[in-house]
This record gives structure tokens, sequence and C-alpha cells, in this order.
């Protein structure tokens, strides 16, 4: 089971190396995945573009 999601937002600041200016509109991409086991969430993970984010900023 998982699901799929995109993160709107404007950056305030505050990422160390980070060369775009606060206000700058971003958005990255990801997905959680859950495994169910006797009806219950028995595991789950994050899956996001964290690297397309910093990327975005300036900050690699």
């Amino acid at each position: 089971m998982g699901a799929r999601w995109t993160f709107h937002g404007t950056y305030c600041g505050g990422i160390p190396g980070a060369t775009a200016p606060a206000g700058t509109p971003i958005s990255f991409a990801g997905q959680d995945i859950f495994r169910a086991a006797d009806g219950r969430f028995t595991e789950y993970w994050v899956v996001s573009d964290g690297l397309g984010m910093m990327s975005a900023l300036g900050a690699v």
C-alpha cells in the first residue's frame, strides 16, 4: 500500500549553504509506503526527493 504526494511551500531561510533567497517557492515529491499485517500497519517508509529540494535551493 502506498501514497504519492507533492509538497509545495515557500522557503523561509535557515538551511546552511542555500543560496536561494527567503520567499523562494519550492516543491518536491515523495511517496509513503506502508506494509500491513493482521489489520495493522507494521512498517512505514518515506521516500522523498530531498536532493531535488536542496538543488532547487542552491545548497548542493
